[in-house]
């Protein structure tokens, strides 16, 4: 039993964070002689001799980063083996406004390229403790995609091909786990996100600082085979005609003197395809519902303790996994350091009756230490204990161990 179950690539993928980059985890500020012409570049490679600078005073931004992952499973799983996997992501966004005028509105380009191996085939599991772990080598513009503001940015429209979860089911105190399921709920299997994403046409709504909505409509064939992260337009205006529909609500506060954020979203998605039951059928469209709670529990020093849960179902008659609980908890700002984290992470995928497994269900409990080593550089171990890897009773629980390089150019 396999599930290619995508991460949200980390990368800035929406207007709103160019507007507000306070929206992004973990921002790292600039050493002073990395700062140019009113820029922060914190990356390995600095301003690139103002090249860079220039480039952002004239509306383009780009930039590179790559994650570099060295897997080992200790005990347990299929095999003990020791492989490596690869992400490295281009990114260029064209600010329309300083372009030509066009107020509010930018087009974004993510390029990316992995490599290596996926760990999973040794470790067994299901939900793939590595966000990065994909079978195939793949290099593909991934996204390449118009963003528009409209009527004092209470509306946002995105056209062109996108990854679904840059918007939706996103759990952004989760970010930081290395496991796949912490960033969205495996029982959206369906979803065109890394490695496929999919040509889009999707709208979100803001009418106060508490609600946001947002609702999207995807190139779905890569249900039919098609790899659509490699893809242009093609199968969302011809054939097959296969459609993800995805909306999701959210409601925003803050709490105490402190101002602790929380929010609560509330989502749904649906599948026009064909798929395959378990009992040999076939059913056209599939779907299911997921639920996500955050917040901030308190201050500690200068950093943050935070929360959060999640929840989906799907279909049991053709997912694997119909439901899914996950937990976690993070630390930011700890051991006196501004920028580093930790966090325990601990996530169920229940299987469905008819799915063959011998076990009802796989566990996994992921432990992180986050270390800001340098501005631009990322060192982070993961250590994650699964039971009943793939739903399988006979083999052992896995001890996956992880670390992770994150570089910014």
């Amino acid at each position: 039993m396999t599930l290619i179950h995508p991460f949200l690539a980390p990368t800035l993928v929406s207007l709103s964070r160019l507007i507000d980059p306070s929206s992004a985890a973990l921002v790292v500020e600039a050493a002073p002689e990395e700062a140019s012409a009113g820029h922060d570049f914190a990356g390995l490679t600095g301003d690139w001799a103002g090249v860079r600078a220039r480039l952002a005073d004239t509306g383009i931004e780009v930039g590179a980063s790559l994650w570099f992952d060295v897997y080992n499973i200790a005990s347990g799983g299929l095999e003990r083996e020791t492989s490596t996997g690869s992400y490295l992501d281009l990114l260029a966004t064209f600010d329309l406004e300083t372009l030509c005028g066009l107020e509010q509105a930018a087009i974004v380009a993510n390029a990316y390229a992995i490599n290596g191996t996926n760990p999973s085939d040794h470790a067994g599991d299901f939900q793939y403790f590595s966000n990065i772990a994909n079978t195939d080598h793949v290099e593909q513009l991934g996204q390449l995609f118009y963003e528009q503001y409209l009527f004092d940015e209470q509306l946002r429209i995105k056209l062109g091909k996108t990854d679904a979860n840059a918007e939706f089911a996103v759990v952004q105190n989760g970010l930081e786990f290395v496991s796949s399921s912490a960033g969205f709920s495996p029982t959206i299997f369906a979803m065109p996100t890394y490695p496929n994403p999919a040509t889009c046409v999707s709208a979100f709504y803001d009418p106060s600082e508490h609600w946001h909505f947002g609702a999207g409509v995807w190139d779905g064939a890569a249900n039919a085979g098609f790899s659509t992260g490699s893809r242009g337009p093609s199968t969302f205006f011809g054939s097959p005609s296969d459609l993800f529909l995805i909306a999701e609500g959210n409601y925003l506060w803050s709490a105490g003197e402190d101002e602790l954020a929380g929010r609560v979203a509330l989502g749904g998605w649906h599948h026009t395809g064909d798929f395959a039951t378990f009992s040999g059928g076939n059913d056209e469209g599939s779907g299911g519902l997921y639920a996500i709670c955050e917040q901030e529990l308190s201050r500690v020093g200068d950093g943050t303790l935070a929360s959060f849960l999640q929840y989906g179902s799907a279909d049991e008659d053709v997912s694997d996994c119909d439901r899914h609980l996950g937990a976690g908890v993070t630390l930011t700002g700890c051991c006196g350091r501004a920028d580093d984290a930790v966090g325990f992470y601990f996530s169920q995928a229940h299987f469905s009756e008819a799915a063959g497994t011998t076990a009802s269900s796989e566990n996994v409990f992921e432990v992180f230490y986050r270390c800001q080593a340098r501005s631009w550089l990322v060192v982070k171990p993961d250590v994650q204990y699964i039971t009943d890897p793939g739903g399988d009773e006979s083999v052992d629980p896995a001890l996956a161990l992880t670390l992770r390089l994150q570089i910014d150019f």
